[in-house]
């Protein structure tokens, strides 16, 4: 079970959630809503760091939102070209949506932005406490 955050760790989570919707806003013109921003993340995570590219269905049952507002949230992040779709090797009728390859991960980028501050925020003790907490191994490099 994980455990509870303290009331300093919470303020400097919140703290951060609000510098991040910033950097967000910054990126992206006219509203982004916080179902675009919880289909986003969980494109990031099956995508970027679990190697898995989600259907539209995958993402609407996992997030529990309708599909046309999966729909709008990735033709909104196709056009400003953070993510990519094509048909599902499994499927040809399913597509599936993964991160741009050719979007650069650099200073001047959104990811970056996000990744700077994240790293300028959280200290790496805090963040490899907090996976401890939440039931992943990390063991250190050799």
């Amino acid at each position: 079970m994980p455990k509870r955050a303290t009331d300093a760790v919470r303020k400097t989570q919140q703290d951060f959630v609000f510098q991040a919707l910033n950097i967000i806003a910054g990126f992206h013109s006219g509203e982004t809503t916080l179902n675009q921003l919880r289909v986003a993340q969980y494109i990031n995570w099956q995508s970027g760091c679990l190697g898995r590219a989600p259907t539209h269905r995958d993402i609407a049952e996992a997030l529990d939102i309708p599909g046309p507002t999966v729909t709008r949230a990735i033709a909104k992040f196709i056009a400003i070209r953070w993510l990519v779709e094509k048909p599902d090797p499994a499927d040809g009728r399913k597509r599936i949506s993964t991160l741009n390859p050719d979007h650069p991960n650099k200073p001047g980028t959104l990811d970056w932005a996000l990744l700077d501050l994240a790293a300028q925020t959280f200290k790496a003790e805090d963040r490899i406490e907090w996976l401890r907490s939440q039931g992943y191994t990390i063991t250190a490099p050799k």
